[in-house]
């Protein structure tokens, strides 16, 4: 594909099959076509070329109109019509492939609680894609003249959104952005791959990238705003800036690629404003004794977008597509509906309502299998567990994937091998498992799953090999990885999800594989901050009107604690002694309950002034924070920038590590660090 961007030859298709005459693109010109021109030289989006720069074909020059589509009440988008469409070879044309939402039809989310989005946005994405100096002469517009009267022509330099392969690099570039924002790939919603089995999940789609989770009713989202970060991180580092007005974090009733996602109703479909208006349109369709060919094609196209999400409506339109077809080829404009037609339209109209889907409502156990026969003969019926129903679905509307006919095989599929290829796990490293927090087990199961595709490819089965040769296996697994250049972050968290499934095994090899590719690639870790630094955010965050953001980074420095762990606290977990404060941990990284006990006076004084002026009356069982991860990480950010430390890439896991510093440089012995700090080894504190 990068050798299309550069190359013109690459795309092209062969003089000899390129058609002889080419379809004028849309140009009509304003008087302000100059000032027009001049902006976008001035945005290096176009250079001026001579005319005998300019390509030709058969003697006529080979020019772009373009025309421009609202956006919003105060911009218009402007798509480009090149004439050079017509010359590009249809085989080796990039075609995007991005998320399409009703397969999340497939999924199921738990019923309660509500779905929130998260989302970014790249500013003017298109205006990013540089392509070679050799399209320009391929991309030109009509000429503008010099001082001099000579005709010069606005040559393309970057990829202009209407250009053939423009959607294709565009969503190439989102791929990659997603693949070194590491976002989990067994979350994703993508034409190519099984749906998720559960949110959250994330997709993209050209300039788009968004996320989708669901939490309790009083929760905030803390996956999705992560995720969101990281991918515009990876945007900022290769030039890409993010529209800050579409930024999207952890919001209820939002819109996904033309969507609307109910947050309490937990179901999908195009919003009840967008079928209002489709109704009120069809209606007006259909009161008319004759209608414009071109209104009634763009109003069957509204309906067959809403019936994306309801698969069972795309049936409706019968009459209706051969009748435009026939009407199209006739170059009718105006035309009375048939019968037929005007009968389908209106069906299509009064099943709007059920233009949606709910990932929440119960799977059916009864499956039917039929031959699509009009006797319905060809017909049997069963009852299945709800797992294989919910399984099955996901891998039926996934294309490509083909479901045996023979029972035995379909039944393997289903429900898997007695012992899985690759790390396969058994009922009781299972319920290992379940002792860490969700978010730890999805990590871990990713890890996991990552390592069973590349054991499954050699057909090795993990369990069937003795420790020692387990242990020497996951080391030469680690090494391929790190000649691989891939991220290392992935391989720890195998090996530490093998090591909590089997406990009694401890691949010391793999172990020490993995840290010398530390030390060879240390990986990027939050830094620590001098005390100074750290209670200036603090006290700021406090006048800035944020004291739960001030009491939290305060506990995370002097207790140690992780953002999550602060975040998880209730009123109940808060016990006020003589002269100290001992936070009850329920919820921590390990899945255990545990104690830390403040002694500082100032950190005393300081939660027992929060408890004083927010006491919880209501409920023990409330959480002392109702901000989430995301709020915090945006708040740290801001308040370095605002303290002029952006050198210092900080993050939340900041305050934590720098507590730890602290503690060492006044003498603390690392054994008692590593206590307080509640680090199970030394490698634990150090990564």
């Amino acid at each position: 594909m990068s050798q299309q961007v550069l190359e013109p030859s690459s795309l092209l298709l062969k003089p000899a099959d390129r058609p002889k005459r080419l379809k004028r693109g849309y140009v009509f010109l304003h008087v302000s076509y100059p000032k027009l021109v001049k902006k976008a030289v001035k945005a290096k989006l176009h250079r001026l070329v001579r005319e005998d720069q300019v390509a030709r074909r058969n003697g006529h020059r080979v020019q772009a109109g373009a025309f421009a589509v609202p956006k919003d009440d105060v911009e218009d988008r402007v798509i480009t019509d090149p004439e050079v469409n017509q010359l590009l070879d249809p085989v080796k044309l990039p075609r995007p492939r991005f998320a399409y939402v009703p397969r999340m039809r497939a999924l199921t989310a738990p019923r309660g609680g509500k779905l929130l989005f998260s989302k970014r946005d790249a500013r003017h994405y298109f205006h990013c894609l540089r392509i070679g100096k050799k399209w320009g002469r391929w991309l030109c517009g009509p000429p503008v003249r010099d001082t001099n009267g000579s005709p010069l022509f606005p040559a393309a330099q970057a990829a202009p959104m209407g250009f053939g392969p423009s959607a294709g690099w565009a969503q190439a570039v989102a791929d990659k952005i997603t693949l070194d924002a590491e976002l989990p790939h067994a979350s994703r919603v993508h034409p190519d791959q099984i749906i998720p089995d559960e949110l959250p999940v994330w997709g993209s789609i050209v300039d788009d990238i968004w996320a989708l989770e669901h939490v309790g009713d009083r929760g905030e989202a803390d996956v999705g705003p992560v995720w969101m970060n990281r991918a515009e991180a990876a945007w900022e580092r290769d030039g890409v800036e993010s529209n800050v007005k579409k930024k999207i974090d952890g919001q209820a009733g939002q819109e996904v690629q033309g969507y609307y996602v109910r947050a309490t109703g937990h179901w999908i479909g195009t919003s009840h404003d967008k079928r209002r208006q489709l109704m009120q349109a069809s209606i007006e369709i259909l009161m008319s004794p004759k209608v414009l060919v071109g209104d009634v094609d763009r109003l069957v196209g509204k309906h067959g977008f809403a019936h994306s999400a309801r698969a069972p409506l795309r049936s409706i339109f019968e009459e209706v597509y051969p009748w435009l077809h026939e009407a199209r080829d006739n170059v009718v404009r105006v035309r009375a509906l048939p019968d037929a037609v005007w009968l389908e339209i209106f069906w299509s109209t009064m099943l709007l309502p059920y233009a949606q889907f709910d990932i929440s409502s119960p799977w059916t156990t009864r499956v039917e299998c039929t031959d699509s026969s009009m006797t319905g003969l060809g017909r049997a019926w069963t009852t299945m567990p709800e797992t294989v129903v919910r399984h099955m679905a996901r891998l039926a509307d996934c294309p490509g994937v083909r479901l045996p006919l023979l029972w035995e095989i379909l039944f393997l599929v289903i429900l898997g091998a007695t012992r899985q290829a690759g790390a396969g796990r058994s009922r009781i490293e299972d319920f290992l498992l379940t002792s860490l927090q969700p978010s730890t087990q999805l990590r871990y199961q990713e890890a996991l799953q990552i390592l069973n595709n590349d054991l499954d490819a050699t057909g090795t089965v993990l369990a069937d090999l003795p420790e020692e040769e387990q242990d020497w296996l996951l080391a030469e697994w680690i090494l391929e990885g790190y000649e691989n250049s891939k991220s290392r972050g992935g391989y720890g968290l195998a090996l530490s999800a093998l090591s909590k499934i089997n406990p009694r095994v401890r691949y010391k090899v793999a172990w020490k594989v993995f840290d010398v590719w530390g030390k060879k690639a240390p990986p990027a870790q939050a830094p620590a901050a001098p005390p100074e630094l750290i209670t200036a955010m603090i006290v700021a965050a406090l006048l800035l009107q944020r004291p739960e953001l001030s009491l939290v980074m305060m506990l995370c420095f002097a207790g140690l604690l992780r953002v999550r762990e602060a975040l998880s606290l209730c009123y109940k977990d808060v016990v006020v002694g003589i002269n100290c404060v001992t936070l009850c941990l329920s919820a921590t990284k390990g899945g255990l309950e545990q104690k830390v006990v403040l002694t500082n006076t100032s950190t005393v004084n300081w939660v027992l002034s929060y408890l004083a002026k927010f006491p919880g009356k209501r409920n023990d069982e409330a959480r002392i924070f109702s901000t989430g991860y995301g709020s915090v990480l945006r708040w740290v950010k801001k308040l370095s920038q605002l303290f002029g430390v952006m050198d210092v890439p900080l993050s939340t896991h900041s305050f934590r590590r720098s507590g730890a510093s602290e503690l060492s440089r006044l003498g603390v012995p690392l054994a008692d660090i590593l206590a307080y700090g509640r680090w199970l080894s030394e490698r634990a504190a150090r990564e």
